[in-house]
């Protein structure tokens, strides 16, 4: 039962939140993100990491960047719970396919605003969830949300050519850091073989 009025506190919590300026400031995050050139090759991961650690950093929430190439990084940032529960690790990469703007309405890197949507390279793969894992982060430690494990929050670089300077690179070289019991990224389910 403990837990059951736990759970109806932090509900109340959440429904309280200042909702409006929350998604003003997600979209602001978000299209900063997408306005950083990341295209892979050559990827320039670190300055999108660079963006995300001052926001981080603002806010005093742990981070460890892990240069693992000339202007590939990862990000990987810590917000402590009771340690009642093993973490839970938010992951999204920050690099994105080329994009040729002859075929695009908007400039690819502009971020633009049109139609009800966000315009760019990067809003559905992945960096719509890079923002929402950051904001994650931010609103739990503002409003000093009830958590029973760590929020991990993993940038990553490399992705969209297989991982080996981000994903693989941190599972091989840091696998305590992103250690987790459960972990949100892009894809679910899994694969057999």
């Amino acid at each position: 039962m403990k837990e059951e009025g736990s759970n109806t506190r932090t509900a109340a919590m959440i429904e309280g939140l200042p909702w409006q300026e929350i998604e003003q400031e997600a979209l602001e995050h978000f299209r900063a993100l997408l306005k950083i050139d990341t295209t892979n090759p050559p990827g320039n991961e670190l300055e999108a990491v660079a963006y995300l650690r001052k926001v981080l950093k603002k806010e005093k929430i742990a981070t460890e960047v892990f240069e693992t190439g000339p202007g590939r990084g990862n990000l990987v940032a810590r917000l402590p719970g009771s340690g009642a529960r093993k973490p839970l690790l938010l992951n999204a990469h920050l690099d994105v396919v080329p994009a040729d703007a002859d075929y695009w309405r908007y400039p690819p890197f502009s971020a633009t605003i049109a139609d009800g949507y966000v315009w760019g390279r990067g809003a559905i793969d992945m960096k719509n969830m890079a923002a929402m894992s950051l904001m994650t982060l931010l609103v739990a430690k503002r409003f000093d949300l009830p958590r029973s494990r760590d929020l991990v929050f993993c940038a990553v670089a490399d992705e969209e050519a297989g991982g080996a300077l981000g994903s693989q690179w941190l599972v091989r070289e840091k696998p305590d850091r992103i250690a987790a019991e459960y972990a949100l990224n892009e894809v679910g389910g899994f694969t057999m073989t």
